[in-house]
C-alpha cells in the first residue's frame, strides 16, 4: 500500500538520461517496474549495469538515477521509492528518443540548369535543435564554402528540427550527391542532377514517362 503517489514522465534524446524524484528521505530506492530490479538504494548501485547511478547534490532533497548512455531498451517505468510504512513511492516514464534526420525531396531532384537547388533536411524526435548539421555536396563540406549554397537550421515544432540547402543558378557542376549530417542524428542523402531540360527529354524520352514534370519552377521530382 503506498499513501503517497506522485508522476512524472519524462524524455531524453540518445545519451544521458536524469530521472528526478521529489521524495525527501534518508535513504531512497530507485527500482526498475519492468522486472522490480533494485538499481540504487541510496547512493549504493545493486545492478551489474554500471550506467545506473544514484545521484544526490549536495545533500539536496533530489534524488536523481542517471542511466549513462540510455538506450531505447531502458523506456519504461521507474519508481523512486522511501521505505516507510506505508511506502511513499514516485514514478517516472522514461522515453528514450532516437533522433533520425530525412531529406524531404529524396530520393532524386532533377533540376533545370539556371533555376535553383532547395534542398530541406527534417530532423524528427529532436526535442532541442541539433548543434550543427553539416551538409556535404559528395565528400566535400560546403558549410564553410562561399559558393556552396545558403543554409540555415531552425525548429519546426515540438520535437522537429529543419536545416535547408539553397543553391541558386544551379549549374550541372552541383549535380552530384548531396549528405545532410546533423549532430544527433544519423546522415540521409540525396541525389541531385541539374540537367539541360530539352536535351534530356530527347535524350531520355523513357526517364521521362516515369516523372511527373512541372517545369514551371524549374524542379521536378522522381517519384521512384
Amino acid at each position: 500500500m503506498y499513501s503517497k503517489v506522485g508522476f512524472t514522465k519524462e524524455k531524453f534524446i540518445r545519451g544521458n538520461a536524469y530521472l528526478t524524484s521529489f521524495l525527501t528521505n534518508i535513504i531512497v530506492s530507485w527500482i526498475r517496474r519492468r522486472d522490480f530490479h533494485v538499481l540504487t538504494v541510496a547512493l549504493h548501485t545493486y545492478t551489474a549495469d554500471d550506467r545506473f547511478v544514484a545521484v544526490n547534490m549536495d545533500r539536496s532533497d533530489d534524488w536523481m538515477l542517471q542511466i549513462k548512455l540510455a538506450q531505447l531498451a531502458d523506456e519504461g517505468l521507474y519508481e523512486c521509492q522511501v521505505n516507510t510504512h506505508p511506502l511513499i513511492s514516485f514514478f517516472v516514464n522514461l522515453t528514450v528518443l532516437v533522433p533520425k534526420s530525412s531529406i524531404r525531396e529524396a530520393p532524386d531532384l532533377y533540376v533545370k540548369t539556371g533555376s535553383s537547388i532547395n534542398l530541406t533536411c527534417i530532423i524528427s524526435k529532436s526535442p532541442e535543435p541539433p548543434v550543427f548539421v553539416f551538409w556535404y555536396h559528395n565528400d566535400r563540406m560546403i558549410n564553410y564554402d562561399s559558393s556552396g549554397g545558403d543554409i540555415s537550421v531552425h525548429k519546426a515544432g515540438q520535437d522537429t528540427a529543419i536545416s535547408r540547402l539553397f543553391i541558386k543558378n544551379a549549374q550541372p557542376s552541383d549535380s552530384g550527391n548531396y549528405t545532410c549530417c546533423p549532430s544527433n542524428a544519423d546522415a540521409s542523402s540525396i541525389s541531385v542532377h541539374v540537367l539541360n531540360a530539352v536535351n534530356m527529354l530527347f535524350e531520355n524520352v523513357s526517364l521521362f514517362s516515369a516523372l511527373e514534370i512541372d517545369f514551371s519552377d524549374g524542379i521536378f521530382n522522381s517519384k521512384f
